[in-house]
């Protein structure tokens, strides 16, 4: 029980992280993750999610599984975000998700959970070849954040959200391009249509 209350006050801590550093990133771009520990936005984001991830587990009999999809979309939101001001990921943003996944994956299943970060493995050198193939269409940081996104979803689950993400983008730029006027060319940001995919995923089948 001390290893399960403790691993959610850890995740409070890096999600308070997660939030001050997209906020500062948005301001100014790159900062050092440590300078976050000075603001105040760390530590009332620590706070609020150290009680709504508190709540959650209370709520779920002392499950991880929604927290895990919690820490997931909000991080989805944040790098969307950044993705859609910077037509880009931040690597520690993506690190610290990674981190978190791992902690709550290993917690829940042990050894059992090396079989997502195989699949997570397996998707980043797929990703990796599309985007080299593609002369960089498919962005180095939405290929990473694939790959994290498959050790909480499995590939099946991250197939679909892909899919559904694709037809998104699909209308948006559909739209765009009738009513916008704007290029086929025109350059999206990739990260908000997989959250959008997330959530509805979330919504319509529970993932």
């Amino acid at each position: 029980m001390l290893i399960f209350w403790s691993l959610l006050a850890l995740m409070a801590i890096i999600k308070g992280f997660e939030v001050a550093y997209a906020w500062q990133y948005m301001r100014v771009g790159e900062v050092a993750l440590f300078e976050c520990l000075k603001y105040k936005k760390f530590i009332v984001s620590a706070a609020i999610a150290l009680l709504l991830y508190t709540a959650v587990a209370l709520l779920g009999e002392m499950s991880l599984s929604i927290i895990i999809i919690v820490d997931l979309a909000t991080l989805c939101m944040l790098v969307s975000l950044t993705d859609i001001k910077y037509k880009q990921i931040p690597n520690i943003l993506v690190f610290l998700l990674l981190l978190t996944q791992l902690l709550m994956l290993f917690y829940q299943q042990g050894l059992g959970g090396l079989e997502n970060v195989w699949w997570c493995m397996v998707v980043l050198m797929v990703t990796i070849s599309l985007s080299l193939l593609f002369k960089g269409q498919i962005g180095m940081g939405d290929v990473k954040l694939l790959a994290v996104m498959c050790i909480t979803l499995g590939l099946s689950r991250l197939i679909w959200l892909i899919i559904v993400a694709l037809l998104i983008a699909f209308v948006i730029g559909l739209y765009m391009m009738i009513f916008q006027k704007k290029s086929i060319k025109t350059e999206m940001a990739f990260a908000p249509f997989l959250t959008l995919s997330l959530l509805v995923n979330l919504i319509v089948g529970g993932l």
